[in-house]
């Protein structure tokens, strides 16, 4: 207990001898993220940086790309696109991305598609990714591998930073998921289906759920 009020009584000196315009765009940032992180006692504090430690040993050990998305989400970028089907839908859609940058067919995003859908998003390091969608075509609850309805044809979708429009978006394809054909997928998928009407489709994602979308900082354009 004394170790860990000697390191935060060491970080509030620190932060007295910065001159007070830096303080604010150093302090209020940080206080934001304390605080919607629920870190706002000594213990949670660190307990982040233990975790933060964690994923760079994780990382180093075998690397991957959501491990990477985790450790580092200031370097994410949201990719959206369009969907179209060939009929009407009520269903939600399962989105996957997968990678081979770090580990073959590595899946770093499995996100729910709230209805009505007409469009897709995935948080992603920058590199190359196929998409796949699958819908509950059977109506058992789940998405199976065998309920493919799209997904990448030709090359794969490129996440760049020099693509980003916003400072932190970036266009992606369209993609027309054909519901009266499915196909099956070599992906080991069967996730349940979570229905969840009038939730906005960004606070769905998986990613977001977790603490560190926080810790993303504003990006000028």
């Amino acid at each position: 207990m004394e170790r860990r009020s000697d390191i935060v009584r060491a970080a509030i000196q620190n932060l007295l001898k910065v001159p007070l315009p830096l303080l604010r765009l150093i302090v209020y940032p940080c206080l934001l993220t304390l605080i919607l992180t629920g870190c706002t006692s000594p213990n949670s504090y660190l307990g982040f940086w233990k975790k933060q430690r964690s994923l760079k040993t994780e990382f180093k050990e075998e690397p991957s790309a959501d491990v990477l998305r985790e450790l580092r989400p200031e370097d994410a970028f949201l990719l959206v696109g369009r969907v179209t089907m060939d009929k009407a839908h009520k269903g939600s859609i399962l989105v996957v991305a997968v990678t081979d940058k770090f580990q073959k067919h590595e899946i770093v995003v499995k996100k729910t598609l709230q209805a009505p859908v007409q469009f897709y998003q995935a948080y992603l390091p920058e590199g190359a990714y196929d998409f796949y969608f699958f819908s509950d075509l059977d109506g058992d609850g789940f998405f199976d591998a065998s309920e493919m309805v799209a997904q990448t044809s030709g090359r794969a979708v490129r996440v760049t930073r020099t693509a980003v429009t916003d400072g932190l978006t970036c266009h992606g394809p369209n993609f027309f998921l054909d519901l009266n054909h499915p196909t099956k997928s070599n992906l080991p998928i069967r996730v349940a289906v979570k229905d969840r009407p009038y939730v906005f489709d960004s606070l769905d994602d998986e990613f977001l759920n977790q603490r560190s979308w926080v810790q993303i900082p504003h990006r000028p354009p």
